[in-house]
């Protein structure tokens, strides 16, 4: 099978790089320590499959996707790479040290980054392409009207950068929009949290956004600290959010 017969699919969000200088430029973001597990998500057409096996890296490699015209051609194309045909929503994560890395599609990359915080503890480092403007959010700064949900949950283990913006020209089809890669280097320590609770309140917080803390978590019956009642949720650190969760 060529690569002109697969066809990108409306559905499955798909948009294949088609550029190796674009593709060497995000593997070399990957940096794999001894008994890590890389999973790539959504590997499509396998050019960073390709170049992530030439890297040589001495670690297991697991790619997930779900198209299965994707999963023939990536048979056909590599020898004993190991392809899962799932969901990566529904994909139960391995319970050891892992580096993701992947092009997600960007109508679902909001929901793999929640399925990806659910198994922090087992991840050390993420290398993903997003819609630029969602990278844009996330990284964030507190008191700005970009900083949200994302920026707070992910930015409470990880540390995060957006490392270059990559032009719509490099795929096919051409997205609309602008790209951006984004990479999540686990902190060395971080306090240890429910990621549910945590989740609960920045959710319920940043639900209503234009509005005083002191009125967003009514509902949570939270004792709000003085200093905070009168802030929106913008405006509140990561350090804050964490507190108020301990007390669910």
């Amino acid at each position: 099978m060529s690569q002109k017969n697969i066809s990108p699919k409306k559905h499955f969000g798909q948009h294949f790089l088609k550029d190796k200088n674009m593709a060497n430029n995000i593997v070399n973001l990957l940096n794999p320590t001894d008994n890590e597990t890389i999973i790539e998500i959504g590997p499509g057409q396998g050019i960073l499959t390709e170049i992530i096996l030439k890297k040589n890296f001495n670690n297991p490699f697991i790619t997930i996707e779900i198209d299965r015209e994707s999963v023939v051609y990536l048979q056909n194309k590599f020898n004993n790479l190991i392809i899962i045909q799932e969901d990566i929503l529904h994909y139960h994560f391995p319970q050891n040290p892992l580096i993701l890395i992947g092009n997600l599609p960007y109508n679902i990359s909001s929901s793999i980054l929640f399925k990806m915080l659910e198994n922090h503890l087992n991840i050390r480092q993420c290398v993903f392409m997003l819609q630029k403007e969602v990278v844009e959010r996330i990284v964030a700064q507190i008191g700005t009207k970009e900083y949200g949900i994302l920026s707070v949950l992910l930015g409470t283990f990880f540390e995060m950068k957006k490392e270059f913006i990559v032009s719509p020209t490099v795929f096919y089809p051409m997205p609309k929009v602008d790209s951006a890669i984004l990479t999540l280097n686990r902190h060395p320590t971080f306090p240890i949290v429910n990621f549910n609770n945590l989740k609960k309140v920045v959710k319920t917080a940043f639900g209503q956004r234009r509005k005083m803390l002191n009125n967003t978590l009514k509902s949570l019956n939270l004792t709000i600290p003085e200093s905070l009642k009168k802030l929106r949720p913008e405006d509140i650190s990561i350090t804050d959010y964490i507190q108020l969760s301990a007390q669910l």
